[in-house]
Order: C-alpha cells, then structure tokens, then sequence
C-alpha cells in the first residue's frame, strides 16, 4: 500500500508539472495578441518538445530514483531475510548437534539395557559352573558305592575291592538361579585316552546328574590308578558337561585342565596343581530332528 501512494503522489506531481507547463504556454497563446512578443510558432514548438523532454527526464529520474529506492528496500529486505536464514540455519545446526548427542545418549542407554539384560540372562537364565576346589584322596569301596554326597565316575581301572585314587572336583554354581548338570566327557589331547563317564553303584547312577541352587556347590570324583596318574604329568585334558537351566533349555560347557605338575609324595599320596581355561559355553538350538551347537559370549 505505501508503494502504491508514493506512484500516485510522484504521478500527481509530474502531471501538476506537465499541466502547468502547458498553462503557461496556452496563456502566452492568448496573450500573444495584445502584447507584443518576439516568440514565434516555431520558438513556442520547441519551447513545448524543450518543456516535454525535460518533464521526461525529469519523469525518467524520479522513476530511475524510486527504482533506485526500491531496489535498496528489496536490497535491505533481502539481507534482513539472509540474517534471518542464517540464525535459522545456525538454530538448525544447533538443533542437530543437540539431536546428536541426545541420539548418542539414546545409544548409551540402549547399549546399557542391552549390557543388564544380558547380564540378567547369565545370571537368571543361561546356567554356567566352575571348578572351585580339587585335589587327589583316596576312596573305599563303600565311599565310591554308597555315598550321597558324591558322585564318582569311572575315568580309570578299579577293582572294586581294593582303595583307590580319585581326582575330586568341587563344582560350583556361579549364577543366581537353579540349575543341573552331568558330567559328558573328557579328551586327552596329548594322549587322545578318554575318560570314562560310566557310574559303578546305584547311588551313583541315580545321582549321575546333579542339582544345585544359586551359589550351591557339590563333588564329583574321577577314579584314577597310578598308571593312569602319572601319565597326567603336562597332559590338558578337555572337559565337557551338559546343563539345564529351570525352564529345561540345555547347554553344554567346556574348559581345558592343564596338569601343571602331579607327583606321589613319600606318604604315597598324590598330590597335584592344576590350571583351568579356556571356558565355553553352548546352547542347543533345536531344528526338526537336528540340533545344533551355538558358541555364546562369556
């Protein structure tokens, strides 16, 4: 709107300036015969073509000065429109950066969630055990056929009268939930011998899979001659047992033993240090009639 008032004043005063050039003029015609005047037709044309052009111009020049405004305005108004963008822009920068490191923190948490469930599900769900205590002692027969509190496998030659070795394990439940497990087998790997997993007694065999609370630990014993012993010296034996959890998912866990030494002291009893590692755990996933081993994280 203020646009358009100042054409229609600018156009007001170019025509009042037009109109009173040819008033002067008109009045000069009239007058032209009572006074005496050296202009003549021809000085009077030029005069009007002379007052045309210069009201042109002067048209021309108040146009080129609006133009010239006007453009300053668009100018003004264009940079006022840039600042605007860039503080728009710079917000927007700023808005992203802020999106950022919310996005980062999202993932943080999301990775946190991630690490306690996970770490729920070793403890709750996934069962794992560890040998917590061992050493080598000396069993009866009526300890290997009628005790409740071990379980004894036959790893190597007995008699069945006689007492023997046994390589005794304490096991140990490291989750907070239930969970069971039996012992599957154990490879020599320097001398490829297994050891067997076959129960003598009927104690052993109904107890052959153990149950334990959270934190609850048990023995299992190996029985071992003195042959079998001594071959022991350097010799890493990898074992394998079958687990379940409370809901009957079953796993199976592995770790290796390294006999670091074994020796028969002067009291004929064996005595011996040992190292455990390379613990793995395995969850059997079920497809039709295969199933399949599946490495988990630790």
């Amino acid at each position: 709107m203020k646009e358009k008032r100042k054409m229609a004043v600018i156009c007001i005063i170019v025509l009042a300036f037009i109109t009173f050039g040819y008033a002067i003029a008109f009045i000069v015609h009239i007058e032209a015969d009572k006074r005496v005047s050296q202009i003549t037709a021809d000085g009077m044309l030029e005069y009007i073509v002379g007052f045309l052009s210069f009201g042109a111009t002067m048209l021309l020049s108040i146009y080129a000065l609006y133009q010239t405004n006007h453009s300053n305005d668009m100018a003004k108004k264009a940079n006022e429109i840039t600042e605007k963008s860039n503080e728009i822009a710079t917000q927007a920068v700023t808005m992203a950066q802020k999106a950022n490191e919310i996005t980062e923190k999202a993932n943080a948490i999301a990775e946190r969630a991630y690490d306690i469930e996970k770490y729920n599900y070793q403890l709750q769900i996934r069962p794992f055990i560890t040998v917590t205590d061992y050493d080598i002692s000396v069993f009866s027969k009526q300890d290997i056929l009628f005790s409740d509190l071990k379980v004894f496998y036959e790893a190597g030659n007995w008699d069945s009268i006689s007492n023997t070795n046994g390589i005794k394990f304490r096991i140990t439940n490291t989750t907070n939930s239930f969970l069971s497990f039996s012992f599957d087998e154990a490879i020599c790997k320097n001398s490829n011998n297994k050891w067997n997993n076959s129960c003598a007694g009927e104690k052993n065999i109904k107890n052959r899979i153990i149950n334990l609370m959270a934190g609850e630990s048990k023995e299992i014993v190996f029985i071992a001659d003195d042959k079998m012993l001594e071959k022991l010296w350097a010799e890493r034996i990898s074992m394998s047992f079958i687990l379940e959890n409370r809901f009957m998912q079953r796993f199976k866990e592995t770790f290796d033993i390294v006999f670091m030494w074994i020796k028969k002291d002067d009291d004929l009893s064996w005595k011996c240090f040992l190292n455990f590692q390379n613990f793995r755990i395995f969850r059997f996933e079920y497809h039709g009639d295969n199933c399949i081993e599946v490495e988990e994280d630790l």
